[in-house]
């Protein structure tokens, strides 16, 4: 059997040239609105730092660096190394100096200390136990620090979001039953959740337990 972490990281290395535009075509051109909305829910202060795992070729960064400023530290970690690589030109390209990429998995990496917050966009569902990575990523946190997850879930009395969820899933390697809502809303304090796409994408943000 095919180690699933090496199905991925073959699949988004493949993606990682038309990444971006695939994302375009599927969101009809509106993908820069689950983006923003992505970066507008983080609440790190200035001097802090944000990890984004899964950062793919550096598409939810410029929106961060927008919402949160210079001051604010960004590591972008991705399994595929297509990814990274891209993700490192445009930020020499940019002229980024608050951002870094590391090529790594999200089970085995860690910060160099404590981090404000973690963001996972798009990418939490697509990863092999999904709640195991946000426990893992809650670990990095600091006292208070924040998760913040867009993904698409499952959820009773959806039906035509759930159809779109289900339909879409196995073209990113998503498995959005691993990803159960309620499990990951009772890992965090105060959880808030955000509907976008008649329910299709949920943004959920969070603190963590003391």
């Amino acid at each position: 059997m095919t180690d699933p972490r090496v199905a991925n990281e073959a699949r988004y290395d493949r993606m990682a040239p038309v990444y971006e535009r695939t994302l375009r075509i599927a969101t009809f051109g509106t993908i820069a609105r689950l983006y923003r909305a992505v970066a507008s829910a983080v609440e790190v202060p200035a001097g802090g730092s944000v990890v984004e795992v899964g950062c793919g070729p550096a598409t939810v960064t410029p929106y961060l660096r927008a919402a949160l400023g210079e001051q604010v530290a960004i590591t972008g970690i991705d399994l595929s190394g297509e990814m990274i690589a891209l993700a490192s030109q445009r930020t020499q390209r940019e002229g980024w100096k608050n951002v870094e990429y590391q090529k790594a998995d999200v089970a085995a990496w860690e910060p160099m200390g404590p981090v404000d917050a973690v963001v996972f966009c798009l990418v939490l569902s697509c990863l092999p136990a999904p709640l195991a990575c946000a426990d893992r990523a809650l670990s990095w946190l600091r006292p208070g620090g924040q998760l913040v997850v867009l993904d698409s879930f499952l959820r009773s009395g959806h039906p035509i979001a759930n159809w779109v969820v289900q339909t879409k899933a196995p073209h990113v390697g998503a498995v959005p039953v691993d990803l159960p809502l309620d499990a990951l809303l009772a890992r965090l304090h105060d959880p808030r959740t955000q509907s976008h796409f008649l329910g299709s994408y949920i943004l959920v943000s969070g603190r963590k337990r003391s």
